[in-house]
């Protein structure tokens, strides 16, 4: 189940899973330098912070089994899952 906290007042998602593999997911609002998001910067301010996805996984190859992707708040605009 998907669990959303803030952890030291810092926006960050977790989802994890018994699947094999230890298969975890994480969400971080973080500004263009890759600092976190406080919690009240984040609500006043959503579409001026980017959100990086890691993915990671026994599974996957590579360094530290993670895949990690930073995607920049006009993406969801443009797609319409987030007003600007």
């Amino acid at each position: 189940n998907p669990e959303q906290r803030w952890i030291d007042s810092k926006a960050h998602h977790l989802n994890t899973s018994d699947l094999l593999g230890n298969y975890k997911e994480e969400y971080y609002f973080i500004d263009d330098e890759g600092v976190l998001a406080s919690e009240t910067d984040y609500q006043n301010n959503a579409s001026g912070y980017n959100e990086e996805f890691v993915f990671s996984s026994d599974n996957f190859g590579g360094v530290g089994g993670k895949i990690d992707i930073v995607v920049e708040p006009a993406i969801f605009e443009q797609a319409g899952m987030r007003s600007n």
